[in-house]
């Protein structure tokens, strides 16, 4: 059951999603909805339950505006979370910044193009994970109201939700789905993308 209080967050999730985007904009940086923020907005026009407060956006620019990118966050209240860049955290590793904004969490994940994959990494500790898909997936994009905002999603959205998390259109709570183990394209090592 939604509460009003979790009804309030979800206003100001989308909010703060907004905000950053208009910066995005600015910065010629072209994101898509992915994760459980496309999954949410593309099967109930709402966020995935109680995956609000982790917004994901994809992009394959590269990561070479970061700096400025966090400097106007910052300008408008957001809080630096972490910034991994290219190669930082391991070899074969891509860039990866996060805001936190009201206890809420935006991820941006700069996606690099291996023939015809996109892959990136995402971390737990020192652990690396590494994932791949189709990299027409992102090349290939489409608008969608998301909230009655225009927003970017791959052009072949339910392939990509099949591709990403099985069955997508039953509802699958957060502590079900683990980036880290359950997602569908983790591959066991970058030779492997």
């Amino acid at each position: 059951m939604i509460t009003r209080e979790k009804e309030k967050e979800k206003i100001q999730a989308f909010e703060n999603l907004l905000a950053l985007r208009k910066i995005l904009n600015r910065l010629k940086i072209k994101v898509i909805l992915d994760g459980g923020t496309l999954l949410g907005a593309y099967r109930d026009n709402d966020f995935c339950e109680d995956d609000h407060n982790d917004i994901d956006l994809t992009t394959l620019n590269s990561s070479e505006r970061a700096i400025d990118l966090i400097e106007m966050a910052g300008e408008v209240g957001f809080s630096l979370y972490h910034y991994w860049r290219k190669d930082d955290m391991a070899e074969h590793s891509t860039a990866q910044i996060s805001f936190i904004k009201d206890k809420m969490k935006i991820d941006i994940m700069f996606k690099e193009l291996k023939g015809d994959k996109a892959w990136w990494t995402i971390f737990a500790g020192p652990n690396v994970t590494y994932k791949s898909v189709p990299a027409h997936f992102y090349s290939e994009r489409k608008q969608y109201l998301f909230k009655n905002k225009r927003f970017m999603i791959p052009k072949n959205t339910e392939d990509y939700l099949q591709l990403r998390y099985g069955d997508w259109k039953i509802p699958v709570h957060r502590k079900e789905f683990s980036c880290f183990k359950t997602d569908k394209v983790i591959r066991a090592n970058y030779e492997e993308i």
